[in-house]
């Protein structure tokens, strides 16, 4: 298969390896880039909240890891958890693999709070509402932000064009809007419908609207769960 791959430059390199693995043929199409904001400074917190590697990698590259890692930390599953760990994080409590599954978690822990986010600009979750039902305290901190790009790669245009892709990998609901505002953009909505769909949830797969391609779903909203889609 000629898989479109739509991750942020970051982390495009381990999926474009892992699928190279199962025989496909990647082209790179980040549609997001990513510039991290380090904090300079941590808010009084019992515990922090991290659900992207980005705003781990931005704490990676502040001068306040050492305070950050004394705290437990609770993120969405186990690519994140693996990278914290790396960072020094003793504490490491991860959740079902998106950051919907995190204040359920957090319930079930009985942590008091207050709990500090580290976030990107914009996110498909509200957090802080969602531990504000559960009567927990949050505090928000901006650690990145991601700009959305205002066109395809060349080769990755040429390829959609041409007919000449089999799949796009598409891992938030805001880079399939990306895709598919980018794809009417051009005047490639025909060819787009051509192309399979695999998506890392179900609202990820409803933001590709007004495309209305083939669509497949992973199992769950893992990383693990995605290349599994991708070798069936």
């Amino acid at each position: 298969m000629r898989l479109l791959v739509t991750r942020a430059a970051e982390d495009a390199s381990r999926m474009r390896t892992d699928c190279r693995a199962m025989g496909h043929e990647v082209l790179l199409a980040p549609l997001l880039d990513i510039a991290l904001l380090p904090p300079a400074e941590l808010p009084s917190a019992a515990a922090l909240i991290a659900t992207s590697r980005h705003a781990l990698a931005a704490l990676a590259s502040s001068s306040v890891l050492a305070a950050a890692i004394r705290m437990p930390l609770y993120c969405p599953g186990p690519g994140a958890a693996a990278l914290a760990r790396g960072l020094g994080f003793q504490i490491v409590r991860q959740g079902a693999g998106d950051a919907a599954s995190i204040p359920d978690l957090i319930a079930g822990d009985g942590a008091p709070g207050p709990f500090l986010y580290l976030s990107g600009d914009e996110t498909a979750f509200d957090m802080e509402a969602a531990l504000a039902e559960r009567g927990l305290a949050v505090v928000r901190r901006i650690v990145y932000r991601a700009e959305a790009v205002t066109r395809l790669p060349a080769e990755a245009e040429a390829a959609l064009r041409a007919g000449a892709l089999d799949g796009v990998a598409l891992m938030s609901p805001r880079t399939a809007r990306i895709y598919a505002r980018l794809c009417l953009d051009i005047g490639c909505a025909d060819a787009a419908n051509r192309v399979v769909a695999f998506c890392l949830s179900h609202n990820v797969a409803r933001a590709l609207a007004p495309l209305r391609p083939p669509v497949r779903v992973a199992a769950t909203p893992a990383y693990d769960a995605m290349l599994a889609l991708l070798k069936n």
